[in-house]
């Protein structure tokens, strides 16, 4: 079956995927409408506030980026702990005497807060050769339109017929990696899919017209992807000893709880995320 769509998605590319970011665009104005210098900057909180900045003229500014490090230590760190070469996407971690050490009586928030003494932000980007930080604004955006906006258009088309002849079954299949973050390459992906597991809680009143909606969070599959990803042996050892069964999923496994929530097998089950990892 040929699915066809009344609409055209091409100005998002123009929008989202272009090789400049949006804000390029927009600090030439600012400069020119205030007559003044506008730079971009980084802080939170917890570093008492500033983390970085572009400089000021006559230095070198790099819009786009939120600029060079104001003082306090910045590094990228993967899922594992292991700080990242110049140019490696992952989480960016801090430390130095402005940064707090710790949530006051909240011994839990601190144990994910911080690892090997480096404060995790939460937030995900890069440092190119030249020490400028790069939040990826545009890979997060293109991670959600392809994840969670385009499975919305996609649905609400499908639905109007499934609601009209009273049957339909709608399963959006979301991630082990909603649980955990991400690793290094996939905290968009990750984001993107818990966006996904929102959408079934919404929809439970289709259920009165015999349609069903739900999620399924898979967990590592032994599929063609994994083995193009070239996993390091130790890496991928250390990723099964968080799976209780101690392996990957198999894909016919996948598929057959796929097929028992799609089909008239499933007979009373909506609005739920359901979750096929091992026991993870």
């Amino acid at each position: 079956m040929m699915i066809n769509f009344d609409f055209d998605l091409g100005f998002l590319d123009k929008f989202l995927f272009h090789n400049c970011r949006p804000q390029v665009y927009n600090i030439a104005y600012l400069n020119d409408a205030f007559n003044c210098p506008v730079i971009e900057a980084y802080g939170m909180t917890e570093a008492a506030h500033q983390m970085s900045s572009n400089p000021l003229p006559p230095k070198t500014r790099k819009p786009g980026t939120v600029g060079i490090s104001t003082g306090v230590s910045i590094e990228v760190m993967d899922a594992t702990g292991c700080i990242l070469d110049r140019g490696a996407t992952g989480e960016i971690v801090i430390r130095g005497m402005n940064v707090i050490s710790g949530y006051e009586g909240n011994s839990l928030a601190n144990k994910d807060a911080y690892t090997n003494g480096w404060f995790r932000t939460g937030d995900q980007g890069y440092i190119d050769n030249k020490g400028f930080e790069n939040t990826n604004l545009k890979s997060i955006l293109k991670s959600l339109i392809i994840n969670a906006i385009l499975p919305i258009l996609i649905e609400k088309m499908l639905v109007k017929r499934m609601l009209s002849q009273k049957w339909g079954r709608i399963l959006n299949c979301s991630s082990i990696g909603v649980k955990f973050g991400g690793g290094t390459n996939s905290y968009n992906y990750s984001l993107s899919k818990h966006c996904l597991e929102f959408i079934p809680s919404n929809y439970k009143n289709w259920a009165k017209k015999n349609v069903f909606i739900n999620n399924l969070r898979i967990g590592v599959t032994n599929t063609k992807i994994h083995k193009k990803m070239k996993r390091k042996k130790l890496k991928m050892k250390k990723r099964l000893k968080l799976i209780p069964i101690n392996r990957m999923a198999e894909p016919k496994e996948i598929s057959d709880y796929i097929a028992s929530l799609v089909t008239e097998s499933n007979s009373y089950m909506t609005g739920q995320t359901l979750t096929v990892s091992g026991g993870e």
